[in-house]
């Protein structure tokens, strides 16, 4: 119940720091929770609130390092937006690999100390293609 609850806490901050580019709501960041099932459900939430959003959070689980990539469904049918291209990309900062489909991916490595690093590429990479 408290990592529900924590969960719910940290939905509110993470919709306030959302930024939008090119009318699409985008969100980078690295998150305290170390659940990956709460993660993929506050991913979910998010994506609908923020419909259309492309976000992308880093964390720890069980000493691995976890990347998390959600792209709204209709920026992948419409702008061919693949959160699984993405990931691919900027896993190796994390010393690990992962995949999944275009709307939504994840990748797991051993190292931690790379999730920010993996943060700032994806995000270079997507405002790239957003501004494009």
């Amino acid at each position: 119940d408290f990592k529900e609850e924590q969960s719910l806490v940290l939905k509110d901050q993470l919709l306030a720091r959302a930024e939008r580019i090119n009318g699409i709501q985008t969100l980078f960041c690295s998150i305290v929770l170390t659940d990956s099932k709460l993660v993929k459900s506050l991913v979910y939430q998010l994506g609908k609130e923020l419909s259309p959003a492309i976000l992308f959070f880093g964390f720890v689980e069980n000493d691995k390092a976890q990347l998390m990539c959600y792209v709204s469904e209709e920026l992948v049918k419409t702008n061919q937006y693949n959160a699984s291209n993405w990931l691919k990309q900027v896993s190796k900062h994390i010393e690990g690999g992962g995949g999944g489909q275009a709307f939504f991916a994840t990748a797991g490595g051993k190292n931690v100390a790379g999730i920010q690093s993996a943060i700032e590429a994806v995000k270079d990479i997507v405002i790239k293609e957003l501004k494009a």
